[in-house]
C-alpha cells in the first residue's frame, strides 16, 4: 500500500477515472491546472496503490480566501468530486491523508462534493446540496412544464 501526493502519471490517474462508475469529469486530472491557471489555487492530488495499481484517487484543492475562510475542498465551483475507491480500505485511507494534510495546512474543514455518508463518522455531516436529474429528450415547454415551482427556483 502506498499513498503519493501529486506524483500520480495523469494518464493512468484519468484511466482510473474513466474506468470507474462514480466517475466524472471533474475528477480528471486536467482540472488541477484548470483549478490552478484561471483561479491560483494549489492541488493536492492524492492516489492510493496496491500491488502497482491505482484503487483509488482523491482530487483536493486548497482554497484560501476572504470570503470562504481556509478550505480543502474535493471539488469547489462544481457539485462533484469526493473520494473514487475500488475498496473502503483506499476510501478510508485516502479520507484520512486528507485529515492529515488539512491539519498541516491548518484548514478551517474539509469538504467533499457529493455528500459522503459512507466516510462518517470521520467528519461532520452538513448536505446542502441537491441534485436533479432530467431527461431532456423532450421540447424545452414540455421540461418546462414538467418542472415543479420549487425545483425551477433552485
Amino acid at each position: 500500500m502506498c499513498v503519493t501526493i501529486n506524483q500520480c502519471p495523469p494518464k493512468l490517474w484519468d484511466s482510473y477515472v474513466e474506468s470507474h462508475p462514480q466517475g466524472t469529469i471533474y475528477h480528471l486530472y486536467r482540472w488541477k491546472e484548470v483549478f490552478r491557471s484561471v483561479f491560483g489555487f494549489s492541488s493536492y492530488y492524492l492516489a492510493y496503490w496496491e500491488k502497482g495499481k491505482i484503487q483509488a484517487i482523491l482530487p483536493l484543492i486548497h482554497m484560501n480566501s476572504w470570503i470562504f475562510g481556509d478550505k480543502l475542498f474535493s471539488l469547489p465551483i462544481v457539485d462533484y468530486g469526493g473520494v473514487l475507491a475500488s475498496h473502503s480500505r483506499g476510501r478510508d485511507t485516502l479520507v484520512k491523508k486528507a485529515r492529515e494534510l488539512g491539519q498541516k495546512l491548518g484548514v478551517r474543514y474539509l469538504e467533499f462534493r457529493p455528500e459522503m455518508d459512507d466516510i462518517y463518522p470521520y467528519a461532520h455531516l452538513k448536505q446542502g446540496k441537491v441534485t436533479f436529474y432530467l431527461d431532456i429528450n423532450k421540447s424545452s415547454q414540455e421540461l418546462f412544464k414538467g418542472l415543479k415551482s420549487s425545483h425551477r427556483a433552485r
